[in-house]
C-alpha cells in the first residue's frame, strides 16, 4: 500500500465500550485501547427524558465527559478528544446562521448538560427549574 508522504498510515478505528457513570470502566477502556483519538458518542440524548431525569442527564452528559477526560489524562494524555455536539446546546439563538462565535442559550437540561464541559461556556441553570414555553 502506498501513501502520500504527508498522510501517515492509520490503524483501523475500534469501538470500545465504557460506562460514563463509572470511572473505572473508562480507565479500563482507555488502558485497553491506548487510543490516539477518542470520540465520545455517549449521552443521555432523549430530550424529553431530560426534564424528569435532570440529575441523571447531568451525570451522564456533563460529569461523564469529565470522567472520560480524567481517564484519558491519566492513561493516554497525548490522545486527542472529540465531543459530539447538539443543536440543543444553542437553544434560542440570536443569529441565523450560527457560527463558532454563536453564544449558547440552552433551554433544556439536556442542552445545559451538553454545554457544561466546554471551558468558559457558562449558561443559565434556571432552565432546569422553569422550562420555557
Amino acid at each position: 500500500m502506498t501513501f502520500l508522504p504527508y498522510i501517515a498510515p492509520m490503524r483501523p478505528p475500534a469501538a470500545v465500550g465504557g460506562d460514563l457513570l463509572d470511572s473505572f470502566s473508562l480507565l479500563d477502556a482507555v488502558e485497553e485501547s491506548q487510543p490516539d483519538e477518542v470520540y465520545n458518542l455517549g449521552a443521555q440524548s432523549f430530550f424529553t427524558e431530560s426534564w424528569p431525569e435532570t440529575v441523571f442527564t447531568g451525570d451522564v452528559d456533563a460529569l461523564g465527559v469529565a470522567r472520560l477526560l480524567k481517564a484519558i489524562r491519566r492513561v493516554k494524555p497525548d490522545a486527542r478528544f472529540y465531543q459530539v455536539a447538539s443543536s440543543e446546546m444553542l437553544g434560542k439563538v440570536a443569529e441565523i446562521p450560527q457560527s463558532e462565535k454563536t453564544q449558547f442559550h440552552p433551554r433544556s437540561p439536556y442542552g445545559v448538560a451538553k454545554v457544561w464541559p466546554r471551558p468558559g461556556k457558562w449558561c443559565n441553570f434556571r432552565v432546569i427549574l422553569r422550562p420555557s414555553v
